[in-house]
């Protein structure tokens, strides 16, 4: 019965039957409970694996105690293994992003990754230090990048910031942030791996990458023989500044330290020295630890390092990026903070390097960021990227429109195959976008944006295949593509059945039977449960029907696609959730139901046990659904991130906000769809209603 209801249900139906009156349902204490419960992670990681972590820190929510727990330990001893110097040789093909201080802001985090592509083996990255501090998501910014080194450790690598030290970070926010959202032993975890971070990376042999800086007194052989896990801060201040605040914790321990102070000076250069315009190296007064050197400094350490080129963070600058000596471009700063700590205007940077003799990357000119510079050395090429609020905005806005308009693809396939015969196999671009329009509806300047982004943002031809461009969407079969339309709703009635992440054959053709029945034309593949199994991979005679694999095979790939949409990605993961999210909302509202409540009355007293059901709590309410009927408000600081923002809201990405192009095309859907891009005018009128 409540698979026929929900699949009878108008279109919104499940939307509004999980959210009637939710704002009270929400404040009784199984909704608080419900909020607290926190995903898992299997191990070995996969990618499958970090993005679903990477898609609850988006809604909010931190995976479990065991699983951050295990994450950082297999973090330490995968860091155990590596030198304090790192080779990065990039293979033609390849191109590494080089990632400046985050400062625990998640938000431009995961802008890079849409502008950038997430990691792959041919999409590298390095992490430049400071991931910690003064943002409010250090803990999700750290595990995100452990996690993905984890995925890739070829492709992805990590450097030590000053701020990655326990002295430092105890004073600055991330030891209370981490303790709050688990306790102190995860807290010592993440000082163990911290402790076995590399100093620097060389790239391609010719460019050295690392937090701070150098100084007359460091060399090669130096930093790479140094015990970097025995560092602490201000032990090795041999140039005349007084000793700084040393964490309790680590007393102990210096006077041993001390000893080795000539030793260990390399890690304390390369993690707090700053450059000066003026030649030569003084103490560095205003941090109270490392120098100040000069670009006579900088050339004498390249040349007896047979090196070309000093990549650092460690400051804030105002483009994001800066070359402090100038012309002399043998030194450059790279910061990726954007609007640094909530309160700063400056802007954030990558720089792209690619394997010598080969482009980073095309020279994009497409939302998110803009081409600030190219240089070319002898030794290869480098670009850099900068990009402000406004642009952060901007392409999170481009890319939900552009994975609602990737699944019209897939769901009007036939149409628009049979408008672009018509109109001829070589359009001109107003031509295409015509034609394009004629099927679905939606508005010219997103579909310009489609195709400068099939294009990886390079200039666009001036006639396009229609049919090729059609082509590039697909998703795991073509069989498949009739049930698109319908597919989120046999999801979420799959999900509603699923035990252990799968559902029985049994189950399965029970779910398939309902959409048969109400959906006869877009669930034609449904009348044959044996069929659509084989269409999702499940083998001949299979028991049961994977989840995970189901919503993978409806995920909408784009042939060679350019890293751009490859970022799409995340959100498919997103959609899912919120898929199970709105299921859980109807077994809480059946729950309450069946015990007699009526949500409208306010429900039990606030001292009233309420049981539930401890089958559907992996979604927390609260990020779903907690003030969704207030008008959005603008963040308070565009540089920092909060589960409360609209910025990782999963119902505001799902539901057409104001700033979202017009998919008149989405209304065509049949009823009974669970769908993006819902024309939802008032949001009032639906969590308030159900007629």
């Amino acid at each position: 019965m409540f698979l026929e209801a929900i699949a009878a249900e108008p279109a919104f139906g499940l939307e509004r039957r999980a959210s009637q009156n939710l704002g009270r349902a929400l404040r009784r204490p199984v909704a608080a409970e419900a909020g607290n419960q926190r995903p898992s992670l299997t191990f070995p990681l996969t990618r499958e694996g970090h993005m679903n972590m990477l898609s609850a820190f988006c809604r909010g929510v931190l995976v479990d105690y065991e699983s951050a727990a295990e994450l950082l330990r297999r973090q330490a001893a995968l860091l155990r293994e590596l030198p304090n110097v790192v080779p990065v040789r990039l293979p033609t093909g390849t191109k590494l992003v080089v990632v400046g201080d985050l400062h625990g802001q998640y938000l431009d985090l995961m802008h890079i990754f849409r502008r950038c592509g997430f990691p792959s083996e041919t999409n590298w990255y390095l992490f430049n230090g400071d991931f910690v501090d003064r943002g409010d998501c250090g803990v999700e910014v750290t595990l995100t990048i452990f996690g993905w080194q984890q995925v890739y450790p070829s492709a992805v690598f990590l450097n030590r910031g000053n701020h990655e030290e326990r002295s430092v970070h105890s004073m600055h926010g991330f030891q209370q942030e981490c303790t709050a959202k688990y306790d102190k032993d995860v807290y010592e975890q993440f000082n163990e791996a911290f402790a076995q971070l590399p100093i620097a990376s060389v790239v391609n042999e010719k460019i050295i990458v690392l937090h701070g800086g150098v100084d007359d007194d460091v060399d090669m052989a130096a930093l790479a023989t140094v015990p970097r896990s025995e560092y602490v801060v201000n032990a090795s201040n041999s140039s005349g500044g007084k000793p700084g605040f040393v964490h309790p914790h680590m007393r102990e321990k210096m006077e041993l330290i001390k000893k080795r102070d000539k030793q260990m000076h390399p890690v304390n250069a390369a993690l707090w020295n700053d450059p000066m315009k003026h030649d030569g190296e003084i103490h560095n007064k205003m941090r109270g630890t490392g120098r100040l050197f000069g670009p006579d400094v900088t050339q004498r350490f390249l040349e007896r390092s047979n090196l070309g080129l000093i990549i650092r963070s460690h400051e804030q600058v105002s483009e994001g990026f800066e070359w402090p000596f100038e012309s002399r471009r043998h030194l450059m700063t790279v910061f990726s903070a954007s609007n640094y700590a909530g309160r700063a205007t400056n802007k954030g940077a990558v720089a792209l390097i690619a394997a010598a003799g080969m482009p980073p990357a095309p020279a994009e000119a497409s939302t998110g960021a803009t081409v600030a510079g190219t240089y070319d050395f002898g030794f290869g090429e480098m670009r850099v990227l900068n990009y402000d609020a406004e642009e952060v905005q901007a392409l999170r806005t481009e890319q939900r429109n552009l994975y609602k308009l990737a699944g019209l693809f897939v769901a009007k396939r036939a149409e628009l195959k049979a408008a672009y015969s018509a109109a001829g196999s070589s359009l001109s671009q107003a031509a295409w976008v015509s034609a394009t329009q004629g099927v679905l509806g939606t508005g010219g300047e997103l579909l310009h944006a489609l195709l400068a982004a099939l294009h990886g943002g390079v200039a666009i031809p001036a006639t396009v295949n229609p049919l090729a461009i059609l082509d590039r969407f697909h998703i795991a079969s073509a069989k498949l593509e009739g049930l698109y339309h319908v597919h989120r709703l046999l999801y979420a009635l799959l999900y509603k059945m699923e035990a252990g992440g799968a559902v029985s054959a049994r189950d399965f053709a029970l779910g398939c039977k309902v959409m048969a029945k109400h959906f006869p034309a877009d669930a034609a593949l449904c009348a044959d449960p044996k069929e659509l199994m084989a269409c999702l991979g499940a083998p001949k005679g299979a028991k049961d029907v994977s989840l995970q694999s189901f919503g993978n095979a409806f995920r909408v790939n784009v042939r060679a696609a350019p890293q751009q949409m490859l970022a799409l990605e995340l959100l498919h993961h997103m959609d899912r959730d919120y898929l199970r999210g709105l299921v859980d909302a109807t077994n809480a509202a059946a729950a309450a139901a069946s015990r007699g409540d009526s949500l409208s009355d306010g429900g039990p007293a606030a001292d009233e046990e309420v049981e539930f059901s401890d089958r559907r709590q992996s979604v927390p309410y609260n990020a779903l659904w907690a003030g969704l009927d207030d008008k959005p408000k603008a963040p308070v600081a565009h540089g920092r991130d909060s589960s409360s923002s609209e910025d990782v809201n999963p119902f505001a990405m799902l539901v057409r906000g104001g700033s979202d192009e017009e998919l008149p095309g989405d209304d065509a859907l049949p009823k009974g769809l669970i769908k993006q891009g819902s024309d939802v005018n008032s949001l009032a009128e639906y969590f308030t209603s159900d007629e």
